[in-house]
């Protein structure tokens, strides 16, 4: 019998000052901008989030011996912990005396909230925290599971991996008032608890000992995270959107199938092709909503969604490429390439109902009308990731060319009158160089690396209903220079 004790625990924080949503609005066909002065259409916010986490396991492992096969038995004990605090203060300027001067809104932000312009006459400076939403919550999510798994050799041809996880899991949030005492009145509570049952069954033919097919049966479960569920306004640093979680998620279930063939060459080297099925129970979507004269992001549940695809991988090393050239002679040459075609479709009928984000309950058909589209948001049709490169340790150099392509998606699903917002993720193409350097007579080593970044100076673009420009921006070409010294 082998006992594994683990005991594991850490601490996060983050303050994130001076986060600054600013509008300009285009004024004419000429391309002109001006600063937008309308209330909600300037943000700046002072945010922090406190996040800990503590897990301890313990974990009983015994090998049988049933005849000539060999059976091992594990089972165990897992306590996850989590709790966040989190907070955001908000400020707005506003033109409340008078407007600044028409000819100076078209400047820079920097130059708008110089000191001359803050001014009884001109720009002044309010605290709208709380305003429309809570300004902090506190989140706590507790998990116990107890699990018991089978991995046994049927006969030399098949293999058995079979196990059970019965879980419990609270999770609250309980939103506040800075300017207020901390209540105990908790507004959002998840208790669940689920038994997870899996079950992988692998077929290892005789004829080919580097061959193996694998069939798969799961259930699994997805969470909300504390931002999805809590209310409180934060602003996204990757987006610049402003995003209000909902009070009214409930957890998803998923259903999954799995059908996989595997051939293997040698150490991370081989070819996989796979079939997959998912059945989503109340899977996750962001949505977009119009509150006064912003567009917020949040979430919610939707009845169900079905999830099928194709995934084919393949890493291989060519030792031989190259012989008989002076500079491929002493390289081995890497490729590895994935590809993924996913179907997904968001399943409802006539009678279903989904809860919105002010907590009504509305019929699943409106989410849907006027031809939306019903693919999953965030799913995209189909993923290539494709890595070309070499490895020379003769010369201590490496060299990789990455890229990156996914298809359309829907970003956020629309509600009301607001279209679907679909995103053309860009095409991103980087190379990676490194050389490293070893000095006679020493164990020191200097290695330099150089990166480039989205060589083709890609652009990322979003749109609602594939006509109205939501988010447009340049990511720019990067260039990294690095020096690293081990001794």
């Amino acid at each position: 019998m082998e006992l594994d004790i683990r005991l594991a625990g850490g601490d996060a924080s983050r303050y994130a000052p001076y986060e600054r949503v600013v509008f300009y609005e285009d004024t004419d066909d000429r391309g002109f901008y001006r600063y937008d002065v309308n209330t909600g259409r300037n943000q700046t916010q002072f945010s922090y989030v406190n996040d800990d986490n503590e897990n301890f396991g313990i974990d009983f492992t015994f090998p049988l011996q049933l005849g000539e096969q060999e059976v091992i038995i594990k089972t165990g004990f897992d306590q996850t912990n989590n709790y966040r605090d989190a907070q955001v203060r908000s400020y707005r300027f506003l033109a409340e005396g008078g407007p600044i001067p028409t000819d100076g809104l078209d400047n820079r932000i920097d130059y708008i909230f110089e000191d001359k312009n803050f001014d009884p006459s001109r720009l002044i400076v309010i605290e709208n925290t709380a305003a429309s939403s809570p300004a902090g919550y506190q989140g706590d999510l507790e998990i116990s599971s107890l699990y018991f798994n089978l991995d046994a050799y049927l006969n030399e041809n098949f293999r058995l991996a079979a196990g059970l996880r019965y879980e419990e899991g609270e999770q609250m949030v309980n939103t506040y008032d800075v300017f207020q005492i901390v209540d105990n009145n908790i507004e959002k509570v998840i208790d669940e608890d689920y038994t997870l049952p899996s079950f992988t069954l692998t077929y290892l033919p005789e004829f080919d000992e580097n061959l193996q097919i694998r069939f798969g049966l799961s259930q699994t479960i997805a969470r909300p995270t504390f931002r999805e569920l809590s209310p409180t306004l934060f602003i996204d640093v990757d987006t610049d959107r402003v995003i209000s979680g909902s009070l009214y998620l409930e957890n998803s279930e998923i259903d999954n199938i799995d059908l996989r063939v595997e051939y293997y060459w040698g150490f991370n080297q081989f070819l996989t092709a796979g079939l997959f099925f998912k059945d989503i129970s109340k899977p996750i979507e962001e949505v977009v909503n119009e509150s006064g004269d912003l567009i917020i992001t949040s979430y919610q549940n939707v009845p169900s969604a079905e999830v099928t695809g194709f995934e084919i991988e393949y890493e291989r090393i060519y030792e031989d490429l190259l012989p008989d050239s002076k500079w491929g002679s002493t390289k081995e040459f890497i490729f590895k390439m994935n590809f993924t075609a996913t179907d997904s479709e968001v399943i409802f009928s006539d009678t279903d109902t989904y809860i919105n984000t002010q907590g009504r309950e509305v019929n699943a058909a409106s989410l849907f009308a006027n031809g939306r589209d019903t693919r999953l948001q965030g799913q995209s049709e189909e993923i290539v990731n494709l890595q070309l490169g070499w490895d020379d340790l003769q010369n201590g150099t490496q060299g990789t060319l990455i890229v990156n392509y996914v298809s359309d998606r829907v970003r956020a699903r629309g509600i009301d009158v607001l279209p679907d917002i679909y995103e053309e993720p860009p095409l991103l193409v980087d190379f990676v160089y490194s050389k490293t350097i070893s000095y006679m007579g020493s164990d020191s080593d200097l290695k330099i690396s150089l990166e480039l970044r989205n060589i083709l100076d890609e652009e990322y673009y979003a749109a609602m209903a594939d006509t109205v420009i939501y988010d447009q921006y340049n990511l720019g070409t990067s260039v990294s220079l690095g020096f690293k010294l081990s001794f």
